[in-house]
């Protein structure tokens, strides 16, 4: 009689031990999940913050290109467009085609901060309206 109550005790604590890993795997699936969807979260939010960076980057490179562009080739030895016309002269040509430069990079100006100025137009998570 005293080797079945033992035995029974035994029994017992074997089940009352595999109740509680179960306990604590299901614990640790629940842990694992949550880390993961964290994990995803933080993710997207730096691949948000990389194509910010990104869009900001290109903006400055469009800025700059006319900006570089231009006064390389006007400041070669060959000749430009407006450079030797014969109607307005040398210096004329040259006035003609700075007013050009200008406009050109004041097109890429007022387009880099259109772009900049409108909207994402990526879907929102969550609510719809």
């Amino acid at each position: 009689p005293q080797m079945r109550t033992y035995l029974r005790d035994v029994t017992d604590h074997v089940t009352t031990s595999s109740q509680q890993i179960e306990y604590g795997k299901e614990l640790l699936t629940g842990l694992q999940l949550s880390m993961n969807a964290r994990a995803a979260v933080s993710l997207a939010s730096e691949q948000v913050r990389s194509d910010t960076i990104v869009k900001n980057l290109t903006v400055a490179m469009c800025i700059s290109l006319p900006m570089s562009l231009l006064p390389a080739l006007f400041g070669m030895n060959i000749n430009v467009p407006f450079q030797s016309n014969p109607a307005t002269g040398a210096v004329g040509g040259k006035i003609v085609f700075f007013w050009w430069e200008c406009a050109i990079i004041g097109a890429c100006f007022l387009m880099a901060g259109m772009w900049m100025t409108v909207p994402s137009r990526r879907p929102t998570q969550g609510r719809r309206s």
